[in-house]
């Protein structure tokens, strides 16, 4: 009878710390899902990028967008017309 009380007791601890330690893995997997991605969080300038030149509207040249009037984007006059 002793022996049923200690392995019901032991199990009962057993569950609740399983389901602190399950609700501390989900608090700190929701906070970690709230940052941007590490690329983000830490961009390169672009003077430091290879091919990284940009026109005053932000179209990258090195490649091939130009700026469209028109459309008001940059765009590859190769892809498509102004």
């Amino acid at each position: 009878m002793k022996t049923n009380t200690v392995v019901y007791g032991l199990s009962i601890a057993i569950i609740v710390i399983l389901l602190i330690v399950a609700v501390v893995f989900i608090v700190l997997d929701v906070k970690k899902s709230n940052k941007p991605p590490y690329h983000l969080r830490n961009p390169r300038p672009y003077p430091n990028n290879i091919g990284g030149e940009t026109d005053k509207y932000g179209c990258h040249i090195s490649a091939g967008y130009k700026w469209c009037k028109n459309k008001k984007k940059c765009i590859r006059p190769w892809e498509e017309h102004c």
